[in-house]
């Protein structure tokens, strides 16, 4: 799975069912393994989803983005332009923050200082990935000695 892997959506708005598929693959069934609806492909890219996610989770968004890609491929690529700035700022921003508090913040496992604040990017990615039995639900740090979330 890459960057330019395929997302692939469950139908049911309810459903938080996500597919990366990459364009070498072929999927063995295009009903959900959550809801048992019908998969749809959205012609985004797993780089794509993450920028859109990271602006908004609702799906009426989401849905709003999948159709602006295919009506107006110019618009489109500029509102990820801008999503992608807003991401890069907001991870500048929690570097400072980790940079001026990680001296302050210890690992209550291993007491190593020696510790980064985990990224909303890499949450979102983790959540998409693993839904649930995301390790990095409710954290907020990782020790890179360690290598523990808290």
């Amino acid at each position: 799975m890459n960057e330019k892997s395929e997302v692939w959506l469950c139908h049911n708005k309810k459903c938080d069912f996500v597919w990366f598929v990459d364009h070498d693959d072929t999927i063995d069934s295009d009903i959900c393994d959550e809801c048992g609806s019908k998969l749809y492909n959205t012609f985004i890219t797993m780089e794509e989803y993450f920028y859109i996610k990271s602006i908004s989770e609702d799906r009426d968004f989401i849905d709003a983005m999948i159709e602006l890609k295919q009506k107006d491929i110019i618009e489109f690529k500029t509102k990820i332009a801008q999503f992608r700035a807003q991401v890069e700022q907001i991870n500048v921003t929690e570097k400072t923050k980790k940079e001026t508090t990680a001296s302050q913040v210890r690992c209550p496992y291993c007491n190593s200082n020696n510790v980064n604040k985990i990224s909303a990017l890499s949450k979102s990615a983790s959540i998409i990935g693993f839904g649930i039995l995301s390790k990095k639900i409710g954290k907020q740090w990782h020790c890179n000695d360690c290598k523990s979330d808290f």
